[in-house]
């Protein structure tokens, strides 16, 4: 579905994909591609990466889909590139292709697992988060070429949620601002494996402080 970000007008279907999880990774700088993870492969498989045209009466087509994992595709501010997470090494790590011409190239952005990529607004930097839930970082050049250096950890992300394992959820949890900083949600259990706090409502509570006031 899409809906104006200030909540005027009404939803707009874009698709369905019956029986399947679909999960909007990212649109294009042009806003005319979105990005999306979809289980609906008919092999029974995994997560692809699928790209549906926003103009006209696109059809939803495979960006990159195999028999492995693929999910979380990020495209880059400038358009030129896609990053995303796969398993086709036995654990997810983050690969970088050029979008939309896919298959023109690809590169192991991580060395020791990752998931959720996500650039700078600059084009100069590309983040992920290490299975031991690290902010990792890694200085690009993503003009007409591609080039990338050391993924280097920045903090602990302590955030929910990161995720790590084969249960890691599907789809961004943090994000990054124009000037560099980080938007994430603390984890209130304090890491993986604990019980989060129980939030409480109580419905109609006045009614019930005017009856035991015998009001």
């Amino acid at each position: 579905m899409r809906r104006a970000a200030d909540g005027t007008g009404s939803s707009e279907k874009l698709g369905e994909e019956s029986g399947a999880q679909v999960i909007p990774n990212s649109v294009s700088p042009d806003g005319r591609t979105l990005v999306y993870s979809s289980n609906s492969n008919p092999r029974g498989g995994p997560f692809d990466l699928m790209a549906l045209t926003l103009t006209g009466n696109g059809q939803p087509k495979p960006l990159v889909a195999t028999p492995k994992l693929e999910t979380n595709g990020d495209i880059s501010p400038n358009g030129r590139w896609i990053a995303f997470e796969s398993d086709e090494s036995g654990r997810r790590e983050i690969y970088v292709r050029p979008f939309p011409a896919i298959d023109t190239g690809r590169w192991q952005i991580s060395t020791n697992g990752g998931t959720r990529p996500v650039w700078s607004r600059n084009n100069r930097e590309l983040f992920f988060v290490s299975p031991d839930q690290q902010v990792m970082a890694v200085t690009v050049e993503s003009g007409k070429d591609f080039t990338y250096g050391r993924p280097a950890a920045l903090f602990k992300g302590n955030a929910y949620y990161f995720g790590v394992g084969p249960t890691t959820l599907n789809g961004r949890t943090y994000d990054v601002a124009p000037d560099g900083r980080f938007l994430l949600i603390k984890d209130p259990a304090n890491g993986p494996g604990t019980t989060a706090p129980t939030l409480v409502v109580v419905e109609h509570w006045l009614d019930e402080v005017k009856k035991r006031l015998g009001q």
